[in-house]
């Protein structure tokens, strides 16, 4: 047989069913595609002839900065797909890629024989609707976490959550938000792929932590994304006479509001011709025959996503909720002064113990780190602690905290269970382990316990009362309202 003559394609391959394909930095067209799957092709004839393929493997494929669109992705995704091909890691990140590109990838990952370990999709056009999408897939696929075979970061039970990367796109996460809390996609954030907090059960999705740097809108010019003119930057005089003389695109640059009220009378132009809003296509499936969307299921949504605008609330349409008690009568006392303080939050044994040991669920220990380090729970790092507060994070007032504490008599209740993990976690902690889980809370400011070495200053902030205080009022206080 004939060897297969030298491309241009770096197509190498480490093991009898494992490749890797290399072509970041080559401008990819819809034929360029065609063209590295004849000559995969090629080299598959020359392997295995022509029978059956066996059971393939991408250890690595890397499509990156390539000027890769929707159309050319989606037709490399269904050539997998027809293989039964299956991707490790799957970069694409700096390329043309925008809903349908995602959309794409969201269905080669929930249909693929194998799970993808990593996808890297930053520098892109995706909105929320394309994320959504990909999330949602990921989620029905019900693949993820993986079996991480040994290797990298794994929890107790050997699995790893996808490493997946969106930053630098057109997401709008506040529109979403409420389609990605369930229970069937828990996610964190971190700063590597092996970054993540191990716990007894791993979360679906890790995202870089980066992942809210987006952008409002981007342009596609020379191979690359860019954002609009600013319209107080360079240019901005030719961008107010192209505005003026009725240019819409100008005019939206301006002002992307659209008009505002009226000003002062004065000559009046032509006006411009209002420019009809397209609606956002739907994201279409891969290739007919090779791979179909998901049915929908209660599942897998399929609402649309910004056609129609930012989602409501469904909590937004309830009316609110009034008392039915009466108004006493004559003048309102008055209160002269409020004590601003967290809620404290005292565990006994068993809701400490479920605390730590519970593998789902968000009100657990690592559940609130998660939420802590991604900046979806406030809180006040101590003086002292290396914790810092996502940039994004406004300052926090101590009111709007909430606050654990464990008592000795419960760290010591703890100590007498025979749960391996337990015993585990208590030792770190007491041996002051970085790794601890309850030492991460104390130094992220959610948890107080005896060892806690902030535990005084905390409490002494502000010429603020010590929690154990308003614990012991309590209990003073409390034989008398049963009294009454």
């Amino acid at each position: 047989m004939a060897r297969v003559p030298k491309s241009r394609w770096s197509i190498k391959w480490s093991d009898t069913h494992v490749f890797k394909a290399e072509q970041e930095g080559d401008n990819i067209s819809v034929a360029c595609v065609e063209d590295w799957c004849a000559t995969l092709d090629a080299q598959l004839a020359e392997r295995f002839g022509g029978g059956g393929l066996p059971r393939l493997a991408a250890a690595s494929l890397n499509f990156s900065r390539c000027s890769l669109d929707d159309e050319a992705l989606t037709k490399l995704l269904s050539f997998l797909y027809s293989r039964d091909i299956t991707v490790q890691i799957l970069k694409l990140f700096r390329n043309n890629i925008r809903d349908a590109g995602a959309w794409a990838v969201g269905q080669f990952m929930a249909h693929s024989s194998q799970a993808v370990h990593e996808v890297h999709l930053s520098h892109n056009g995706i909105s929320e609707q394309g994320a959504c999408a990909l999330l949602e897939l990921i989620a029905w696929s019900g693949k993820y976490p993986y079996d991480a075979q040994n290797s990298g970061c794994r929890d107790g039970r050997g699995f790893s959550p996808i490493w997946l990367r969106l930053e630098h796109n057109c997401i709008d996460w506040r529109v979403i938000d409420h389609r990605l809390h369930r229970p069937d996609l828990t996610w964190c954030t971190a700063e590597s792929r092996d970054g993540w907090l191990m716990a007894s059960s791993a979360p679906t999705v890790c995202l870089h932590a980066s992942y809210r740097n987006q952008h409002d809108k981007l342009t596609w010019e020379e191979g690359e994304w860019a954002e609009p003119p600013a319209p107080g930057g360079a240019g901005s005089g030719q961008l107010l006479l192209a505005a003026l003389k009725g240019n819409t695109q100008a005019q939206d640059l301006i002002d992307p509001r659209g008009p505002g009220p009226a000003g002062p009378a004065g000559p009046a132009g032509p006006a411009a011709p209002e420019r009809p809003q397209q609606p956002r296509p739907r994201p279409a499936a891969l290739a007919p025959g090779s791979v179909t969307s998901p049915s929908p299921t209660p599942v897998l949504s399929t609402s649309p996503i910004g056609g129609q605008g930012p989602m409501v609330s469904p909590n937004a349409m309830r009316k609110p909720m009034l008392s039915s008690t009466p108004p006493p009568q004559g003048q309102m006392p008055q209160l002269t002064e409020t004590e601003v303080v967290p809620l404290f939050l005292f565990l006994d044994v068993g809701a400490a113990h479920q605390m730590l040991l519970r593998e789902d669920g968000i009100w657990r220990f690592v559940g609130l780190l998660n939420l802590v380090s991604s900046g979806h729970m406030k809180c006040n790092p101590p003086e002292g602690s290396a914790k810092e507060l996502p940039y994004w994070v406004h300052p926090v007032q101590e009111g709007e905290t909430i606050v654990t504490f464990l008592t000795a008599d419960v760290l010591k209740d703890l100590e007498q269970r025979e749960e391996p993990f337990l015993r585990e976690e208590l030792a770190k902690y007491n041996a002051e382990d970085p790794s601890s889980i309850l030492h991460q809370c104390i130094e992220w400011g959610i948890l107080e316990a005896p060892r806690s070495t902030w535990s005084s200053a905390r409490v002494k902030r502000n010429r603020r009362r010590s929690p154990w205080d308003f614990f012991s009022s309590f209990l003073a206080f409390w034989p008398r309202l049963s009294s009454e």
